[in-house]
């Protein structure tokens, strides 16, 4: 491999390392343990880009809490500002167990590998 890597420098007239040429499964580098803060600011950018995406809505749908009053544009808007008043208390609500599911698990996985 030492051989191929000279040769790919000479060619490309770069450094080359063997390790460039293959995936030789290089360590990870981890922290150690993960905080609380690190969890909060996995849940902060999960919960903003699941709110903007089609899943709440989809799964909102999924569980039959309203039925969407069909040409009626008044009882539509009364609708949607219902389910943005119970998503918004969703997402305030969900905020710190996510940060903790994520601390738990993150640090789980990571202990179990080392």
């Amino acid at each position: 491999m030492v051989a191929l890597a000279t040769a790919c420098r000479r060619i490309t007239r770069n450094p080359v390392r063997v390790a460039d040429l293959f995936d030789i499964g290089e360590d990870v580098s981890t922290v150690a343990v993960v905080t609380i803060e690190q969890g909060r600011t996995f849940a902060a950018a999960w919960i903003e880009r699941a709110r903007h995406s089609e899943a709440p809505d989809e799964a909102f749908a999924a569980a039959r809490v309203m039925v969407w009053p069909e040409d009626n544009p008044e009882a539509q808007a009364r609708f949607n500002a219902i389910m943005d008043d119970i998503l918004a208390g969703f997402w305030t609500v969900v905020r710190e167990p996510v940060a903790k599911a994520f601390v738990s698990a993150a640090n789980h996985v990571i202990t179990s590998r080392r």
